[in-house]
């Protein structure tokens, strides 16, 4: 799979085993996911189901690899949670056919988590508590706030902030996410309507827009800069 991918323009990162699979996706943010339904220990199936339950790569495309394609093993696969299932033995074919079955998937999640550098204040509230921050970056998964106050990982907060030429203020609910260097604060949105999405993702598209023409027709990054499994 590295060998294949890799000329294609990926960032492959290889993992022996599930546990060290999950040791690599609690710190890395990948655009796709590779795991091998057999392995010693912690299987493919399980990997696959402790992977959607993670916080940082529980949405990115999944393909499965079995030497077994039964309807079966499919059906397993994908109830834990796979987004593409894949029989052995892969050949360079199979693999190219994959990987452009996967690329809407990939770059969907890979613009989900691209950020972009964003100056404004952001207006918070947490039950009757109301305050403001200031935000460093947005995503149309999330931002980058400072400072991060009190607080706590996986708390809950409302928030409201304007983009440049947006119809309203978007209004957002967001979840604590981890806290970085600098006190600032990660958060990722965790319900927003479909206006405000629509006017957030225009914003975003504008700003990649921008980042292209910036770098003077250089070619732009692979839709699936990352793999691993």
């Amino acid at each position: 799979m590295q060998a294949v991918l890799e000329p294609l323009g990926c960032e492959v990162l290889i993992a022996a085993d599930a546990k060290e699979a999950e040791r690599c996706l609690t710190t890395h943010k990948v655009d796709g996911i590779i795991v091998d339904a057999q392995m010693p220990g912690v299987d493919g199936f399980e990997l696959t189901r402790s992977i959607r339950e993670s916080r940082m790569n529980s949405r990115a495309p999944i393909v499965l690899l079995s030497e077994v394609d039964d309807a079966a093993t499919m059906r397993k696969g994908f109830q834990a949670g796979a987004t593409f299932f894949l029989g052995k033995p892969l050949t360079r074919e199979r693999v190219y056919h994959l990987f452009n079955a996967a690329r809407g998937a990939m770059i969907g999640e890979q613009r989900r988590h691209e950020r972009f550098p964003f100056r404004t204040t952001v207006r918070c509230a947490r039950g009757e508590e109301h305050f403001s921050l200031e935000s460093i970056n947005l995503s149309e998964g999330g931002m980058l706030l400072e400072p991060s106050g009190t607080m706590e990982l996986d708390q809950e907060f409302d928030l409201e902030f304007a983009v440049p030429h947006g119809p309203k203020p978007i209004r957002a609910r967001a979840r604590a996410l981890r806290k970085e260097p600098s006190d600032r604060l990660a958060v990722e949105f965790v319900s927003l309507d479909i206006e405000d999405r629509l006017a957030l993702r225009h914003h975003l598209n504008g700003c990649a827009d921008d980042s292209r023409a910036s770098k003077d027709g250089s070619s732009t990054p692979h839709p699936w800069q990352e793999a691993c499994g």
